[in-house]
């Protein structure tokens, strides 16, 4: 679960900046045709000579370029913003599938914001108690209804599975 955080926070940074490009496209522009911005963009190629010059495209080097990068940064990022609930369900059911089972007490319980044909994905800080085993804290999502969610309480015991390698947990039915 670590790892889809990382990559869901990779995706709102690429595309945070993602904002730098798109806006060096228009100097870019503004630099050929002119204008309020044209100071500005004069000022873009006294510290990097030549990126304003046109090319056979009719661009300049600085706005094709931008338009790459922004059109590249804005893939990936959306891919990672919402590619990673698949990748969050595939994983939870692979440990579902093939996790060890153990208990979990509830430790937290937060809203994510994310909500799916009305129904809230949740956080759960779990303390995971395999038999025999060192007990150890974990985070978990899950989608819930609001019905469900009143049962699943800080200090409810719940049935879990975990990846004994990087301990992720997976909330069983």
């Amino acid at each position: 679960m670590q790892r889809i955080k990382i990559l869901q926070k990779l995706g709102v940074w690429m595309f945070a900046l993602m904002w730098i490009p798109f806006t060096c496209i228009f100097v870019g522009i503004i630099g050929e045709e002119g204008g309020w911005g044209a100071d500005f963009a004069r000022w873009v190629d006294q510290l990097l000579p030549g990126l304003l010059m046109g090319r056979g495209s009719g661009l300049s080097i600085l706005a094709t370029v931008s338009m790459t990068l922004t059109f590249t940064m804005s893939i990936i990022s959306m891919l990672l913003i919402f590619g990673t609930p698949f990748l969050s369900s595939r994983l939870n059911k692979r440990i579902l599938q093939s996790g060890r089972a153990a208990t979990a007490e509830i430790l937290s319980v937060e809203n994510t914001g994310t909500y799916i044909n009305s129904a809230p994905v949740v956080r759960f800080g779990l303390e995971v108690r395999p038999q025999g085993e060192t007990p150890f804290t974990s985070e978990t999502e899950r989608l819930l209804s609001f019905a469900r969610l009143s049962a699943l309480q800080p200090g409810t015991i719940i049935p879990v599975r975990y990846d004994p390698e990087t301990l992720d947990v997976a909330m069983e039915e």
